[in-house]
């Protein structure tokens, strides 16, 4: 369940434009991904980092720390995939495929790690990975070594203390060992012309957005319209707050994944524009004889995806949302146009905020402008560069350089609303502050009143990750700890240490 109204912001975009983009972010959006987490894609970033690109896919949601013996992991039965579209088209022209596979030493433990984790022989569960690339309709070609692992679970910092370190009683030893490990073991490097790396392993949840007020008919709680306090207050509560996620962190060069090969000069070349999307896949058969002798039989079938924000979660109608995720991009307008045309979140924000916010009753005023926020200038550049087929992608012009790492509740995270065109939705970066920007959008930040914007300041009042991001490669925030797990939705677990 992640990410608001930027979702409709873009969808609406999606059907009126020829020259869409967005970011992404979804929790629990259909009723078939309730039953199968592993495969439930919450969030999908893409930006430039120097000459890279940097996609970020996560996985699982509400993923808790604690939930051992057997920890989350993604499937050994799907198969995971970053579809990149180079050409403008809205179907994938370069495709990474994630396969896993869980080995366990020992049977005769409850435990997922006999000892601490850095003494060779002591993690118990191990899950590994193979990377493949394929190109237009060539073969799949491996581009992960031989030996790529998961990131283990940071089961708590006992679990991490080296053998000359007892008793490990402090977050910050284990912090520190947990991370050693990890950079030592779990950061891949491609092999293959196209090269990159890749990080796979959890992660803290890199969402933020107060979506127990979100979903309780919309009543975002720091408007304080009644009382007349307009605005992002604060006080709103991060629900994403402790929480994991597992992540697919790929880093390649820009060279890698564009139309020609080349690094985008210039401004609104048909080179400089890709789109990202996600999508599981799971084998059509699945042979269930006892609960230890399970088979997977017939070709893959997409069961997930992911690209533009709250797209299925809020804007496709219930009866439609697993269709959805079986769907292609290329077939969104037709599948889906009338419905986000007619969103059920615009109407919502006029019925409940529309007056007391001042925003123009006229919701086709605020539709002509979500179009402006997302096409052209923002997008595309000055220069014309063809048409981007309208569809559930996040795009981003990898010409425009800017600041990857912006920092957290700075004017920066509001992207295009602050004049930042390296931020969402050219891309989106991780502290992008999306659910700020969807909401300021959709109130009518971009219609032209005259004065100052009543709106201008909407937000949810949660303004930053949970955790700081890094700058060295995976970027994500460290997972929690089992032993002394995060603050769940704003709420502190008493912890003792000993």
């Amino acid at each position: 369940m992640k990410k608001l109204c930027i979702g409709a912001a873009l969808a609406i975009a999606t059907v009126t434009s020829a020259t869409q983009t967005a970011t992404a972010s979804s929790h629990r959006e259909a009723p078939l991904l309730l039953e199968d987490p592993a495969v439930d894609a919450t969030d999908l970033y893409a930006f430039r980092n120097g000459t890279n690109l940097v996609i970020v896919a996560n996985y699982i949601p509400f993923e808790a720390a604690a939930g051992g013996p057997n920890f989350h992991r993604l499937s050994d039965s799907a198969a995971y995939r970053i579809n990149i579209d180079n050409n403008g088209d809205a179907v994938a022209d370069i495709v990474y495929e994630f396969r896993f596979s869980t080995t366990v030493a020992s049977g005769t433990t409850f435990l997922y790690n006999t000892g601490p984790i850095p003494t060779a022989g002591s993690l118990n569960v191990q899950q590994s990975y193979t990377v493949t690339r394929t190109v237009g309709s060539g073969a799949p070609t491996q581009v992960s070594p031989a030996t790529a692992n998961v990131a283990p679970a940071y089961v708590g910092r006992h679990s991490y203390t080296m053998p000359t370190v007892s008793p490990m009683t402090t977050s910050a030893a284990g912090d520190a060992a947990y991370d050693a490990y990890v950079n030592a073991n779990n950061i891949v490097t491609l092999t293959g012309a196209a090269g990159g790396r890749v990080f796979v392993g959890p992660r803290d949840d890199p969402f933020f957005v107060d979506l127990g007020a979100v979903f309780d008919l919309l009543r975002v709680r720091p408007l304080n319209v009644g009382a007349g306090n307009v605005g992002n207050q604060g006080g709103g509560v991060d629900y994403v707050a402790g929480f994991n996620t597992h992540s697919i962190v790929l880093e390649v060069p820009i060279t890698s994944v564009t139309n020609g090969g080349i690094m985008p000069s210039v401004e609104g070349a048909a080179d400089s524009v890709v789109g990202v999307w996600t999508t599981a896949h799971r084998p059509r058969v699945r042979v269930l004889r006892s609960s230890t002798d399970v088979t997977h039989h017939g070709q893959l079938v997409q069961v997930s995806r992911l690209g533009i924000p709250l797209v299925n979660e809020v804007l496709v109608p219930l009866a439609f949302k697993d269709f959805y995720l079986g769907s292609q991009p290329a077939q969104d307008v037709a599948n889906y146009g009338a419905a986000l045309m007619n969103n059920e979140v615009t109407r919502l924000l006029n019925a409940l905020y529309w007056t007391p916010l001042g925003v123009p009753a006229d919701v086709a005023m605020v539709g002509g402008n979500l179009v402006t926020l997302i096409s052209g200038g923002l997008i595309r550049g000055a220069s014309p560069m063809g048409s981007l087929a309208p569809a559930d992608i996040l795009r981003i012009n990898l010409q425009r350089a800017g600041d990857p790492f912006p920092a957290a509740g700075s004017p920066a995270t509001l992207g295009a609303l602050r004049a930042d065109p390296a931020g969402f939705p050219n891309g989106r970066r991780l502290a992008d502050d999306v659910s700020d920007i969807e909401l300021r959008v959709l109130s009518g930040a971009l219609a032209n009143r005259g004065g100052a914007a009543p709106n201008a300041s909407v937000g949810d009042g949660v303004n930053a990750n949970d955790r700081p991001f890094s700058t060295t490669f995976p970027y994500l925030a460290r997972p929690f700890e089992g032993f002394a797990p995060g603050t769940y939705g704003g709420v502190t677990p008493a912890v003792a240490a000993r």
